[in-house]
């Protein structure tokens, strides 16, 4: 992990995403960079800019050159207000801010991309664009079309070494990869994977084979000291998950969305989303491409 964007709208819930990353970024030698994304009211879904006569056109120029003063000067005390977390907490890491104008999900995408960042932290909630529900429009959005792992924290999240890692997989072709790419991107913490699939149909011999192919996967390399795999047999998934992590106590939990996926199925509705606001757990979410 070298490079964190932490898209932000100066809320309470995405200022606590700008220091759990400044945390992360300190253990793990990284950069940070805050990313504010303002709208153009006057920009369609395609990208092309509305015209108007010149008296609408005067006022409309006059209304983005606010928005995008009222953004900048927000931001300088963002990144003053960073600068100063830092120095009480005795910490150390190279921070960037950019602004962009358009709509939050393209621009955040666009952004991260052009920047190659690691990983995009997002707070749960948030004003305008943010005010919604974990994997809402602007977060889901970002989550289909990022091309790197996102970080999701739930309000009120306070950033901790994390210890206990759970990947949930529902065997697919990308599970190898996004298990390798976890365990790279927190190699410096000593933390311990489960590697877990929850059996609704109490059929575990598919399962079985599945996860022995898994766990033969990471054992030429040695990492499979860092690595328990476990089939958990429940009626009910999100039950079952909640029971898990309390057991476990799982300290972030980590997801591969695939379509038609009965994991990403049930991540999206919002009782799964209310079970991670109560258990207070970071999700990170990777994407099949």
């Amino acid at each position: 992990m070298k490079k964190i964007l932490v898209p932000i709208d100066f809320s309470d819930y995405s200022i606590n995403a700008v220091t759990t990353a400044i945390r992360l970024a300190a253990d793990t030698a990284s950069e940070v960079r805050l990313l504010h994304v303002f709208d153009d009211p006057f920009v369609t879904h395609d990208m092309e800019k509305v015209t108007f006569n010149n008296e609408v056109t005067r006022r409309t120029e006059e209304l983005l050159h606010k928005m995008e003063t009222d953004a900048k000067s927000k931001m300088s005390d963002m990144e003053s207000d960073v600068y100063r977390f830092m120095q009480e907490n005795n910490l150390t890491v190279p921070l960037t801010v950019e602004l962009r104008r358009g709509f939050a999900v393209d621009q955040i995408v666009a952004g991260a991309r052009e920047w190659i960042a690691d990983v995009i932290v997002v707070g749960a909630r948030g004003h305008s664009r943010f005010e919604k529900m974990l994997f809402g429009t602007v977060t889901k959005g970002v989550i289909d079309d990022a091309h790197c792992p996102v970080l999701a924290l739930p309000a009120d999240f306070q950033w901790k070494h994390p210890k206990e890692l759970m990947y949930a997989t529902d065997f697919n072709d990308y599970d190898a990869y996004a298990i390798a790419k976890l365990l790279n991107l927190f190699q410096v913490y000593p933390v311990r994977l489960h590697v877990t699939h929850f059996n609704l149909d109490n059929n575990h011999l598919p399962d079985e084979e599945k996860m022995q192919a898994l766990h033969d996967t990471f054992q030429s390399d040695g990492r499979n000291n860092l690595i328990s795999y476990e089939i958990v047999d429940g009626k009910v998934l999100l039950s079952a998950l909640n029971e898990y992590m309390a057991a476990k106590d799982i300290d972030l939990l980590a997801v591969t969305t695939r379509k038609m996926s009965s994991l990403q199925r049930i991540f999206s509705k919002s009782a799964s989303i209310n079970l991670l606001y109560h258990a207070h757990k970071p999700l990170l979410v990777f994407h099949e491409k």
